[in-house]
């Protein structure tokens, strides 16, 4: 554990672990709840399976690896996060069963989160009742808690200082601008309920605030937003102006010049800050529109879930081949695996 501390673990998402698309998954969802918005280091988690028992599913592992790993490094993360699988056996509830345990099993849940959160749930199960689903998730956030716990004590006595120096949050000047530019086209666009025009005319509107910006001077080139202090080159050839003070005003007979403040220079932003805070804006009214409309944009009330079917047989001379059809979202699944999804 000392020699993890000290590994330099910095930056996130290439996985192995058995079903590597799978795993990335598992890892992925409760790991990025977790991160703070402004932070956009490319970063990496490497999981690998270096030695393994036959007895106990590694994927699980996985989660609380990858939790120990960015909680020990520079990454600003703000919860150590953990994964335990749930099995029921009989009527007992197992954590981190083995593989023979869950041959009787009839629940399989992996679950993972925080000391104070769960973040993420899946599995299967065979038809059990909602509250003994309920029960399994208390079992399993009860084993994540005990984890994190040790973990925050870890954390305290080999954790490296954070990279909160890192985190660069787009100016709220900025979510001002593009709500005042967007924020009536928005509402009407959210409204689109087929998918991919509703994606088109999103992007349209993203044009169309940093076209206005830039005419009104906020948008730059540089990486992030600009200000006197970012880049006082920018501002090197703005000298205060001066203004010629008659006789008589100050000091009969004299002529002075004071300098008069320059009206303040406004941000300037780049296209990525405008792009990242449309996106946030955008979450914004369509969260808005859900919670207080209670409506998705495709129609559906909360308690709705898309029309789905599925087709057997599809392609004649395939070995085996079934669509999956989920509103908009079509895989054609082959043998072997060889899933390809169609839009």
């Amino acid at each position: 554990m000392d020699r993890l501390a000290k590994a330099d673990v910095r930056y996130l998402f290439v996985i192995d672990v058995g079903n590597t698309s799978k795993a990335a998954s598992l890892i992925d969802r409760p790991l990025r709840p977790t991160m703070p918005k402004g932070f956009y280091h490319e970063t990496q988690i490497l999981s690998w399976v270096l030695s393994y028992d036959g007895l106990h599913s590694p994927d699980s592992l996985a989660v609380t690896a990858a939790g120990i790993a960015v909680a020990l490094s520079e990454l600003p993360n703000s919860k150590a996060i953990a994964g335990v699988r749930v099995g029921l056996v009989g009527d007992k509830f197992i954590v981190n069963p083995t593989t023979k345990e869950m041959e009787e099993s009839k629940l399989d849940m992996l679950l993972a989160g925080t000391d104070s959160a769960v973040l993420m749930i899946e599995g299967y199960c065979d038809f059990l009742p909602e509250e003994k689903l309920l029960q399994a998730v208390e079992v399993g956030q009860d084993a994540v808690r005990t984890i994190c716990n040790e973990l925050e004590t870890l954390v305290k006595k080999c954790g490296k200082p954070k990279m909160v120096d890192a985190i660069r949050l787009s100016p709220p000047e900025l979510y001002k601008h593009i709500e005042e530019i967007s924020g009536t086209d928005l509402v009407k666009v959210l409204q689109i309920k087929n998918k991919i025009p509703r994606r088109k005319a999103l992007s349209s509107l993203e044009e169309k605030v940093i076209t206005i910006l830039s005419e009104d001077g906020y948008v730059c080139k540089n990486e992030g937003f600009v200000t006197a202090e970012t880049a006082p080159d920018l501002f090197e050839d703005e000298d205060e102006d001066e203004e010629v003070v008659v006789d008589g005003e100050i000091d009969e007979g004299e002529v002075h010049i004071k300098p008069v403040s320059r009206k303040s220079i406004p941000l300037l932003f780049s296209e990525l800050d405008v792009k990242l805070v449309f996106k946030d804006v955008t979450s914004k009214y369509l969260r808005k529109r859900i919670v207080e409309g209670g409506k998705r944009s495709d129609g559906r009330t909360s308690n709705e879930i898309r029309l789905i079917n599925s087709q057997c047989g599809l392609l004649p001379r395939a070995h085996g081949s079934a669509l999956f059809t989920r509103g908009e979202t079509q895989i054609l699944g082959l043998e072997h695996d060889q899933d390809i999804t169609l839009s």
